[in-house]
């Protein structure tokens, strides 16, 4: 596989798997992917957030997940680093900041917790919004917040993103309240 791959060292390897048509990629937090090979890359998230890249010229796509707002070195646990670090991959395909398209995803209220800790998921998501205006790149499409993980998968040969919203732990996704049958 000719794919680009930054992987931050402290997290495990990117796990790729190869079918006859194109590889499948799940990424752990703080870790990216860029490729210009048709890949899905997938993730599931809930305050952590994933920023999805694509430029429909040169066909080339990647995917964070990160953890933390801000920056703190070049960890990809931290969104600016995250962000700059994707789209500089991304440059390094030959695209060009006015082709790429952004997805942002992520940033839930997940845990059962008060006070500025709750925020992390909404303060994630200011801040990759922040970051991709500086970068001048235009978000495209967004499912961010609530109080809910999600599962996303983006297709770097199309540039679709399909998000599932993920029930609460301990609640299944179906569940329905009933009155007592007499």
């Amino acid at each position: 596989m000719s794919a680009r791959q930054t992987v931050n060292d402290r997290i495990r390897e990117i796990d790729v798997v190869e079918t006859e048509t194109q590889a499948h990629v799940f990424l752990h937090q703080g870790q990216i992917y860029c490729t210009g090979e048709p890949t899905v890359i997938s993730t599931v998230l809930g305050s952590c957030v994933s920023v999805c890249l694509w430029d429909p010229v040169q066909v080339a796509g990647g995917m964070n997940h990160f953890v933390l707002p801000g920056e703190a070195g070049s960890s990809g646990r931290y969104g600016d680093a995250a962000i700059d670090r994707l789209v500089e991959e991304m440059l390094q395909f030959g695209c060009r900041a006015e082709n790429i398209e952004a997805k942002l995803f992520g940033g839930g209220s997940v845990l059962p917790i008060a006070g500025s800790a709750a925020a992390i998921g909404s303060r994630n998501a200011d801040s990759a919004l922040a970051r991709l205006a500086r970068w001048k790149l235009k978000v495209v499409a967004r499912d961010i917040g609530g109080t809910y993980g999600r599962f996303l998968r983006f297709d770097t040969a199309t540039g679709v993103a399909m998000m599932r919203r993920l029930a609460k732990a301990g609640i299944a996704a179906d569940a329905v309240s009933r009155p007592n049958a007499a």
